[in-house]
């Protein structure tokens, strides 16, 4: 809205704004417009003392492909990941880093396969519906049996989920050769 690339410094300026909204929506901008120019402010962002701005600058820092960011996304992951874990998993695998992927997925999944809690379960339907959706198709199908309405029912929004994405890629994917 201020008028594209040209104020993408303008917009690194606002991750010091007293106020968080600000912080978060300034590193959302930057994701968005991939203002690579914006890696430094952005990283140290990364020690903002709030977790909705530190989600929003790790999106970012995926957004415009910061590889020199997978370093300190993946001690981040590693030490003190706090409520992005899923979205340091995201934002690592689309920097080319899928260990943490990796080990999300398998522990998700023994959680959602053995695990006696159904609060752990639909959890990690939830999660994996959020970060692994294509990924987790067969774990969804194989929940639509769990013992748990809840789970059954958060299993049938990720596969409809999954489906619907599916199919909004082939539309695109059929716009842009049709155009």
């Amino acid at each position: 809205r201020l008028g594209g690339r040209d104020q993408g410094h303008t917009i690194a300026t606002m991750l010091q704004d007293p106020d968080r909204i600000v912080r978060a929506k300034a590193a959302y901008a930057l994701g968005r417009m991939k203002y690579e120019q914006a890696s430094g402010s952005l990283l140290g962002a990364l020690r903002d003392t709030d977790e909705y701005v530190r989600g929003e600058v790790i999106h970012a820092l995926a957004q415009i492909d910061d590889k020199q960011a997978v370093p300190v996304l993946r001690d981040l992951y590693d030490n003190d990941p706090g409520k992005n874990r899923y979205r340091l998993v995201r934002s690592l695998k689309a920097l080319g880093d899928n260990q943490p992927f990796e080990t999300e997925f398998a522990r998700l999944s023994e959680i959602i396969e053995n695990d006696a809690s159904p609060e752990a379960r639909l959890e990690a339907v939830r999660a994996l519906s959020w970060f692994a959706r294509s990924e987790a198709k067969s774990l969804f199908q194989a929940a639509l049996n769990d013992r748990n309405s809840r789970v059954r029912s958060e299993a049938r929004k990720a596969l409809y989920s999954y489906r619907r994405s599916g199919t909004q890629a082939r539309r695109t994917s059929a716009s842009r050769r049709s155009g």
